[in-house]
């Protein structure tokens, strides 16, 4: 599995270290725009979570690591990859890349049981 580019500099506090609202965007209608490709990597909503699909080592304290199955909830996107995000067990914030991440409902449609 491979990580995108590296992490945008700073964390969400630190807003001059390169970061323009062209940069990252929540918004639903930034979302709509990549729905009619479904090979691109999904963009979440504010707060939506997502799983870990593999374990990532953060290389840096800006980042998060995450263990496979992990649980995280993203606070921002950023435009190289990586989302900025609060691990949901120990509450550390920091850059996880996207690709290492699906989200949280389709990671357990395999738990539905047929009648």
């Amino acid at each position: 599995m491979m990580s995108p580019e590296s992490p945008p500099g700073g964390t969400q506090e630190e807003e001059d270290d390169g970061w323009s609202s062209g940069e990252f965007s929540n918004s639903d209608e930034d979302t709509k725009k990549d729905s009619h490709n479904k090979y691109s990597s999904p963009e979440p909503n504010y707060l939506q979570k997502f799983q870990s699909i593999g374990d990532y080592n953060a290389v840096d304290s800006t980042e998060v690591s995450l263990r496979e199955g992990d649980m995280i909830q993203v606070l921002r996107t950023g435009s190289t990859g990586w989302w900025y995000a609060r691990h949901m067990v120990t509450n550390q914030e920091g850059w996880v890349p996207s690709t290492f991440l699906q989200p949280a409902l389709k990671a357990h449609s395999h738990l539905f049981i047929a009648f």
